[in-house]
């Protein structure tokens, strides 16, 4: 089940060729600098989709101020591919980062909050919808190879807390496994999976570890 909102649809991607495995380098940097400040109301759009809609300066410094950490066990804020502005099939925008791992490697949540959805589609597979604390930022979490053992709609999250395991599920090959992360600015609160897509890579601020 693809989900669309104003012209967007969340959905999870080929990938591009393996990375290789990511592991935790003695010295790597974790810390990655927060986004700058535009000028004015409208933020700088190098970090968001500005074709989807609007994020302001506030929007990305409230981001900032998560402090987020990379969502899969033992990958640094460095070691982030950029993925964001690539294409994909039918025309799309990827609007997200694959973070490539090997299969059954731990999906972490990014932030403390809530889980909004836990369910399937074509193009993400087993996937994980969470919000933050306010209710501002989405993060969705596809192509999963199984759940947490309980994991439901409204269950509390700590930053850390595992959601799942890295798979292939819906579009992604077989021989590629990997995580599609995605950030949006919630448009709509009744509906906390639709909204404007984030680049999430000048955010991450930690790496994965499990609490």
């Amino acid at each position: 089940m693809a989900i669309v909102a104003a012209g967007f649809a969340a959905t999870a991607c080929a990938p591009a060729p393996s990375i290789g495995t990511p592991s935790p380098t003695p010295g790597a940097r974790v810390l990655v600098p927060s986004p700058p400040p535009a000028t004015g109301d409208a933020a700088d759009p190098r970090f968001y989709d500005a074709a989807q809609g609007t994020v302001s300066d506030d929007d990305l410094r409230a981001l900032a101020a998560r402090t987020l950490a990379v969502p899969v066990q033992g990958m640094y804020p460095d070691q982030v591919p950029d993925h964001f502005t690539a294409g994909r099939s039918g025309g799309r925008r990827h609007n997200a980062v694959d973070l490539l791992v090997p299969r059954g490697t731990a999906v972490l949540s990014a932030d403390s909050g809530v889980v909004t959805r836990v369910g399937t589609n074509a193009l993400g597979g087993m996937t994980v919808w969470a919000a933050d604390p306010t209710g501002r930022f989405a993060y969705y979490y596809a192509h999963l190879d199984g759940w947490m053992p309980g994991l439901v709609a409204g269950q509390r999250l700590a930053r850390g807390d595992v959601l799942g395991w890295v798979g292939t599920t819906g579009n992604a090959p077989a021989s590629a496994p990997h995580l599609h992360f995605q950030i949006l600015r919630i448009t709509d609160a009744r509906r906390p999976w639709v909204g404007v897509p984030i680049d999430p890579r000048p955010f991450f601020l930690l790496p994965g570890t499990i609490r």
